[in-house]
């Protein structure tokens, strides 16, 4: 066996640890699990949320200010509820010309699809809503799929703080055991939060 070989695979080896190491989901981890009915009435506590309109199509305010259903199936949320928007305007396109259509306040019932993505290693929770066509949603006004289209499809930071202590009581005395989450995924209409201890 050559040095090169022995350095290739001593190379292969450090890959191996890396792609193997404790950032990673595995048998050791806390699991918690929380129904898709637990989630729900957590974000109902939190209502209302403000949406951040970040498209410069549209301005405004726009925020979820009812949820009345949540279900999840893998990593997507599918959630109904109330959107209300106060001085809304969009820019759309109408026969190749771009259309200032302005909106004012609107209040309207939402079918929603959350898709989930958990970044391990910057610990932030991301959204991608996606909004099903509004014409085959009842009592929903079609020239509002243009603030459908500018909300929807695009990712957005879950301002969520993820850092979790345990107690550890050992005779007199109380240690704290900082936890940080390593997976964030829907099963089983349930999200599965996986945590890990952090090391200081």
């Amino acid at each position: 066996m050559t040095k090169h070989t022995v350095k290739l695979l001593a190379g292969c080896h450090i890959i191996l640890l890396l792609l193997t190491s404790n950032t990673y989901a595995s048998d050791r981890d806390i699991q918690v699990i929380l129904p898709a009915e637990t989630v729900l009435h957590t974000l109902q506590k939190a209502l209302p949320f403000q949406l951040p309109l970040v498209n410069a199509d549209v301005s405004g305010e726009a925020s979820i200010t009812r949820l009345n259903e949540l279900s999840i199936l893998g990593n997507t949320l599918f959630i109904k509820g109330v959107l209300q928007g106060h001085n809304l305007s969009v820019v759309t396109t109408i026969a190749g010309q771009n259309i200032h259509l302005k909106l004012g306040q609107v209040q309207l019932p939402i079918s929603c699809n959350l898709h989930i993505r958990f970044d391990t290693h910057r610990q932030r929770l991301y959204v991608t809503p996606v909004f099903p066509d509004l014409d085959q949603q009842n009592g929903t006004d079609p020239s509002l799929n243009p603030l459908m289209g500018a909300l929807g499809n695009k990712e957005y930071l879950v301002p969520f703080d993820f850092s979790q202590h345990m107690t550890l009581q050992l005779g007199a005395q109380a240690i704290q055991l900082a936890m940080m989450p390593v997976q964030i995924k829907g099963y089983d209409n349930s999200l599965i939060v996986r945590l890990q201890p952090r090391l200081h």
